[in-house]
């Protein structure tokens, strides 16, 4: 926790470490998530991240799956979602010790931003922060100072900073920050078109998100991004 709190690699000793993400994990997921898989490719992150983020897209199908479902998961299958949960956020730590190289300085914003960006997600899904020293602060400000970083050179690209840009608000909860993330959302939402929260939501729902959980608070900024838009005139 205290490592993902601060953004550094996780101290831990081999013996004890979180185990990589399985393979047939991410083939399964990949052959699930032909869209979001297709979107990735395109970017230019590391091939890690690429592979973090379908396994992440997978995690959240099977959240869905599990809080639609009337069969409550026993006590060894929580410990696997658990396990599952807290391995793709050690897969999301951000260390480029290994000599990760990038195409250019844009490259390399991109794969930090989305990083941090899944990492709020996770702690999102669901809320794991109540009781944490620090809890989102720090990968909120530093998503702040990074996102609007990011090249958005089509609407998928646009897409994707608005979900960013979406949890990062929620994880700010309020404040400045809050404020902050709401007003470039209402920006970025003018220049799309997008003015109903039916769209808003399905430009969001295509990559990460699991109804059940995001629907409200995100509906919740939203309309805060509304009573903005109606005070700008």
């Amino acid at each position: 926790m205290g490592a993902t709190e601060y953004l550094v690699p996780a101290f831990l000793a081999e013996e004890n470490s979180l185990p990589r993400l399985p393979t047939q994990d991410l083939r399964r997921a990949g052959e699930q998530t032909t869209s979001i898989l297709d979107f990735l490719n395109v970017l230019p992150i590391s091939d890690d991240l690429r592979n973090t983020l379908i396994y992440m897209h997978g995690l959240s199908q099977s959240v869905s799956r599990v809080l639609t479902s009337p069969t409550v998961l026993s006590g060894s299958q929580q410990v696997s979602l658990m396990q599952h949960i807290y391995t793709l956020r050690y897969s999301l730590l951000p260390d480029y010790s290994d000599g990760t190289d990038f195409a250019d300085e844009a490259s390399r914003t991109l794969d930090e931003v989305l990083r941090i960006g899944a990492l709020l997600y996770v702690s999102e899904t669901p809320k794991e922060f109540p009781n944490a020293a620090v809890g989102p602060l720090k990968m909120v400000r530093r998503l702040r100072g990074l996102v609007m970083q990011v090249q958005m050179w089509n609407e998928k690209e646009a897409g994707l900073v608005l979900w960013l840009l979406f949890f990062g608000g929620i994880a700010a909860r309020k404040g400045e920050d809050r404020v902050w993330f709401s007003l470039q959302i209402e920006r970025l939402c003018g220049k799309l078109g997008a003015s109903e929260w039916g769209e808003v939501r399905g430009s969001l729902e295509v990559l990460w998100w699991v109804e059940q959980i995001h629907e409200k608070p995100c509906r919740e900024l939203w309309n805060e991004v509304i009573v903005l838009r109606e005070a700008r005139g």
